[in-house]
């Protein structure tokens, strides 16, 4: 999968021609892009300058031992689209005109989990601790939304109907493995690429039973949900605070007066939390219900990405414990072996709650089965 302006695209040889009586074999070069040949390009390698976004690439190698041609070999490629839906490193597009947008994310390291003063804070669930991750990753800029779940899962679970931009919600953790499958797929045939598939899944679809096919899940080269170290790495986007703007919810503020969900809601650095979040004040309706919302309606993070406070709850990766198994400093964390509660973490908080559930901090949990109307997700590739 070449980055366009990166990235050389390489026309590799991975079996070479034999020849019964031991003679040289020599290679040519032929290019077609979006099917018409190239008469310019002659080498096994076109450079990063002269690739395009959106193209079809096909190479053809003939062997020659000096005397005749052999059988000619090909291959094709298509170099990534435009973004699709925000600004983007990367994107898997699909032929209906929809995609799925990511940006790339440095390693690093970063206090996991709530001091003891952040208001809202659950002791049980959240112990601070310092957290190394030391491969650099992908992440989808949204979340999941119903038009790019139903192009390759075909149907469409959601419990209302908002609209095939609205983020996707009535997910299980199964489901979204299994997606994560069917995407990895996809963008091999798409790509061109041997990416390989993160969970072991048998059954389809609403019937998947997933489980983790790749360990540790950060040498998987397929596409995946996050640990919950990843997405509360992603979420925080450098800051320390509860939200990713700086901002806490005021220390002085009583739980009745958070939990009252007002329309705005002012942290104690003065910015409405409702200019990057869909909570349980400002959530669209429909009949009196409340509904999720259209995928990156709200501003982004300090690193390009949308709705990680609040429309729809996010699956992650790892198996849920209180205070993670351990607080002690760890690097590359994907979570305890298994659950003595049989759960799965969930973050980011839904349109349904108030803002203390939509700390970066804050922390959830669900059986892998379940599939309640607020819980969706978003996915990551490592590098």
């Amino acid at each position: 999968m070449p980055i366009i302006g990166q990235d050389d695209l390489l026309c590799s040889i991975t079996t070479p021609s034999t020849e019964l009586d031991d003679d040289s074999v020599t290679y040519s070069y032929t290019w077609y892009v979006d099917g018409v040949i190239s008469s310019v390009h002659t080498t096994d390698t076109i450079p990063a300058s002269e690739l395009q976004e959106s193209q079809e690439w096909s190479c053809f190698v003939t062997p020659n031992d000096g005397i005749e041609d052999g059988d000619v070999g090909s291959a094709s490629v298509n170099t990534p689209a435009a973004c699709a839906n925000t600004d983007c490193d990367l994107t898997v597009y699909f032929p209906d005109g929809t995609g799925i947008d990511f940006v790339d994310i440095s390693a690093g390291t970063f206090d996991m989990g709530s001091p003891s003063g952040e208001n809202g804070r659950e002791s049980s669930k959240e112990a601070q601790h310092a957290v190394t991750l030391t491969n650099d990753f992908y992440i989808m800029t949204t979340e999941m939304n119903q038009a790019m779940f139903e192009y390759l899962m075909g149907y469409n679970p959601s419990f209302v109907s908002c609209g095939l931009d609205c983020a996707i919600e009535k997910i299980s953790w199964d489901e979204a493995a299994y997606f994560s499958n069917l995407l990895t797929d996809y963008a091999n045939g798409y790509f061109g690429m041997t990416m390989e598939e993160c969970y072991s899944c048998t059954g389809s679809g609403i019937t998947a039973d997933c489980d983790q096919a790749i360990s540790p899940i950060y040498d998987c080269t397929g596409f995946r949900l996050p640990t919950e170290a990843e997405w509360e790495y992603a979420s925080r986007s450098g800051s320390t605070a509860a939200f990713f703007n700086g901002g806490n919810i005021p220390s002085s503020m009583p739980g009745y007066l958070i939990a009252n969900c007002d329309a705005t809601f002012i942290l104690d650095n003065g910015d409405d939390a409702s200019s990057f979040s869909w909570h349980c004040g400002n959530a669209n309706s429909q009949n009196g219900y409340e509904l999720p919302s259209p995928i990156a309606a709200k501003d982004p993070n300090d690193w390009g990405i949308y709705d990680m406070h609040g429309n729809v709850r996010e699956w992650c990766h790892d198996w849920y414990a209180d205070n993670y198994g351990g607080s002690g400093t760890v690097t590359d964390p994907q979570g305890p072996s298994f659950s003595t509660l049989g759960k799965r973490v969930i973050k980011g908080g839904s349109w349904d709650q108030d803002m203390r559930k939509l700390r970066s901090a804050s922390r959830y949990r669900a059986g892998p089965t379940e599939s309640l109307q607020t819980f969706g997700f978003r996915i990551v590739k490592s590098k």
